[in-house]
């Protein structure tokens, strides 16, 4: 199956949150899918992302920062595999489509572990940072613009001169439009004031001959809620943006010459027949996201599965993929 052919297939499932996910993650020119809770739930499947147990819609209290779950997301299940990676090759980032009035500022952080990526408690790595993007200097566009203008892909890359071995990468899009002592801006019902923090982990393999471990933070503890990067009104406030977290780690020395590789592909299930009903389940599954919470207006803010209204909403499964809504028969997933 074609380059091209595949990442339309994933797109197809860009509808299924209200905000936005990592569809797909290339990692050193290999194309791995990302974490879809719906399916890939059910059937097991190991991806080198951190999986979430439902859509990682977002906390949004001022207190976000200070939570566990600003690691790696909310009911984050550990990585079932893991990408290699040359220090020095780019890690690209696929996202869904992303809410207009959803701006703000996007950053990557890596950090080392040892042992199994099962055991890792993510609260007690040291992350630090390979890649930001705030406010332009324009003092108009965001990076979530420019996510948006660049066909929703963004990318870092990883330094030359780290030590190798097992790291993980936490990539975060943080809006502000919440983020405002304004009641016209906020949600008053639900008095919700503070930035949203969309976070995903991925698990890599770095090999290489650096020797730096480069210095980084803890999550909680790489923020503040007060941070003015974390409590910026976007609206009103003068700019320009700090960036929360620590500067970007600048590797030392010229960057090596990396050889060219081909572009790999991972498929969901690795399996032809298996991986067609793989992306027909995400197809039905995206226009069931856009019948039913679109149309009957539910509050974006809540997936589905953990809408106001939970005898109108449910997951789509492996099992019941949710096709009331368009008519057709309930395809078998088969696994």
């Amino acid at each position: 199956m074609g380059f091209p052919l595949v990442l339309c297939l994933l797109n197809f499932a860009s509808v299924v949150f209200a905000h936005g996910y990592i569809k797909w993650v290339g990692v050193d020119n290999k194309l791995w899918p990302g974490f879809n809770p719906h399916v890939d739930a059910a059937i097991k499947a190991k991806r080198i992302s951190f999986g979430q147990s439902y859509s990682n819609h977002p906390r949004y209290a001022p207190d976000n920062v200070l939570r566990s779950d600003i690691a790696c997301g909310s009911h984050n299940v550990p990585a079932g595999a893991q990408a290699p990676a040359r220090a020095g090759s780019n890690i690209t980032f696929g996202w869904s489509t992303w809410p207009i009035t959803h701006n703000g500022p996007i950053m990557t952080y890596m950090g080392r572990y040892s042992g199994d990526v099962a055991n890792v408690n993510v609260n007690e790595i040291e992350f630090f940072k390979i890649g930001e993007l705030g406010l332009l200097p324009d003092n108009v566009t965001w990076a979530t613009n420019v996510l948006t203008a660049n066909d929703n892909v963004t990318s870092a890359t990883i330094p030359h001169d780290i030590i190798p071995g097992n790291y993980i990468v936490r990539h975060e899009l943080i809006t502000l439009h919440f983020a405002t002592e304004d009641s016209r801006y906020y949600d008053a019902a639900a008095k919700a004031k503070g930035a949203q923090h969309f976070i995903t982990c991925f698990n890599i393999k770095v090999t290489g001959s650096g020797k730096v471990q480069p210095p980084g933070v803890k999550f909680p503890g790489g923020y503040k809620p007060r941070d003015p990067g974390i409590y910026f009104d976007l609206y009103r406030n003068i700019t320009p943006y700090p960036i929360p977290g620590p500067p970007v780690y600048k590797p030392s020395g010229p960057a090596p010459v990396l050889e060219d590789k081909p572009y790999e592909i991972v498929m969901p299930v690795g399996n032809l027949v298996e991986d067609i009903k793989y992306f027909n389940n995400m197809y039905y599954q995206a226009w069931k996201w856009d019948g039913q919470t679109y149309k009957r207006n539910y509050d974006a803010i809540h997936g589905w599965e953990d809408g106001p209204n939970k005898n109108l909403t449910r997951a789509c499964t492996a099992a019941d993929p949710c096709l009331e809504d368009i008519g057709g028969s309930n395809p078998s997933y088969g696994l």
